[in-house]
């Protein structure tokens, strides 16, 4: 059996080195949340005239959640990874099972997301809902990108305070 061996190259435990998984993990996302869709025409001001501050009121729920507890970065990318790879970003992994019928939530796969992700999203979602003339307006699974947006920028401007050579 032929053995494979892996070696060291300490160039890449560098401090200086700027290519960490978490960079590497915020820039793929940061990607794929701007990356144009291929069938829908979204558009950037789509709540303009419904809800024009949505992404106001979004950010402010989530540094306000980031601030009880960091975890809230990992668990909303994670959830918004879950929500996105089995049938597309319509956060139905934010629906609850109803009697004999399993939703994606309660999917063995789902069962170790965690809580923080989840509250993330209900609190931007009152939030959003606490204005009168956003309430019912702005979809759950919109929330959960914005969210997801939000912890990726603070995560990239949190590690350009640390290196700020990167920039």
């Amino acid at each position: 059996m032929a053995r494979r061996v892996l070696h060291h190259n300490s160039s890449n435990h560098h401090p200086n080195n700027v290519t960490s998984p978490l960079l590497s993990l915020s820039l793929a996302l940061l990607c794929l949340l701007s990356a144009p869709a291929a069938s829908a025409q979204l558009t950037r001001t789509h709540y303009a005239g419904v809800c024009p501050n949505v992404e106001g009121i979004v950010r402010g729920a989530v540094q306000k959640k980031i601030q009880q507890t960091f975890v809230t970065i990992p668990a909303t990318i994670r959830l918004f990874f879950h929500d996105c790879f089995v049938q597309g970003c319509d956060a139905s992994v934010m629906v609850a099972s109803a009697g004999s019928n399993r939703a994606e939530k309660d999917h063995p796969d789902n069962l170790s997301l965690a809580g923080d992700g989840f509250d993330t999203v209900i609190k931007a979602k009152q939030a959003v809902d606490a204005v009168a003339g956003c309430r019912n307006k702005v979809s759950c699974a919109d929330i959960l990108a914005l969210a997801t947006r939000d912890v990726i920028a603070l995560v990239i401007n949190l590690i350009i305070m640390i290196h700020p050579f990167i920039h």
